[in-house]
């Protein structure tokens, strides 16, 4: 599915290569994605344009079997998110938002600190603001 969205130019996939063997560890897939201010968390929508608004969707993310348990899907999600902030200094986006599978994932996220969109219970969102505020804790 990722390559297909690669091909037509849909999302662009990073990979996690780990190098002894020179295989995939993990990856994940980026693309440019809007979202309506109505049914974002408070305060995130408040005094947001009715509107679609610009944010980054973070597609797919994987691991190999062989790399889980081993915090890289972690590591994956800092470097999407990183990615997004970047692109953002050059493109608007409000955020990084992720649609989970499954309600064990929702609480994955949440330690990261995106934050549930509630009407749709399996979508998340991390808002620039918010990355923005991580990053400055972490230097």
């Amino acid at each position: 599915m990722s390559s297909q969205q690669v091909k037509r130019d849909l999302a662009t996939v990073h990979l996690a290569i780990d190098n002894l063997p020179g295989t995939i560890a993990g990856f994940y897939s980026l693309c440019n994605f809007t979202v309506n201010a109505n049914p974002l968390p408070e305060p995130v929508g408040r005094r947001l344009p009715r509107t679609a608004i610009p944010a980054h969707l973070l597609g797919y993310l994987g691991v190999s079997l062989d790399y889980k348990n081993q915090g890289l899907g972690g590591v994956l999600v800092n470097a999407a998110v990183d990615a997004a902030e970047s692109q953002t200094a050059v493109a608007a986006s409000i955020g990084v938002v992720v649609h989970v599978l499954d309600e064990g994932l929702v609480a994955w996220y949440q330690q990261i600190g995106f934050q549930r969109i509630p009407e749709h219970p399996l979508h998340l969102i991390m808002t620039m603001a918010d990355i923005r505020r991580l990053r400055a804790v972490e230097r």
